[in-house]
């Protein structure tokens, strides 16, 4: 089916759809009984059809906002270096190098284990995937 062929409350699902991306709120904000909204929608949302709409919707929302994946990245790493700065320096062979004044600052020590991974103190609640404290 072509979206010419979609209904009304069709149409408002997808647009529903795609502002939550609920589509049990979806359904029942185009109308569809509060009985079987859950139902409706999931299977509204397999559509080819009304998934087509969907993902149309998705594109020019995600377009016109000029956030893609490459900026998500960019700023997913900018958070990370603002985040370790003055907590965590590279010697010059890139290994994390602990500052003695920033673990004092801070209440959880990180330090190296003999795997090469990084362990929080005793004091600290978090354990490593070793089980280890």
């Amino acid at each position: 089916m072509a979206t010419a062929t979609l209904s009304a409350r069709h149409k408002a699902f997808a647009h529903a759809y795609s502002a939550s991306h609920n589509a049990t709120a979806a359904a029942r904000d185009a109308g569809y009984t509060e009985n079987r909204a859950s139902r409706t929608g999931y299977e509204l949302v397999h559509r080819p059809d009304i998934a087509a709409l969907i993902e149309k919707l998705d594109t020019a929302k995600r377009d016109a906002s000029g956030v893609d994946e490459p900026w998500i990245v960019q700023r997913l790493v900018e958070i990370v270096e603002r985040s370790m700065r003055g907590r965590l320096r590279t010697n010059g062979l890139g290994e994390p190098v602990v500052d003695p004044k920033a673990a004092h600052r801070s209440s959880t020590r990180i330090t190296p284990t003999p795997t090469g991974r990084w362990r929080r103190s005793p004091r600290s609640p978090v354990s490593t995937s070793d089980g280890s404290p």
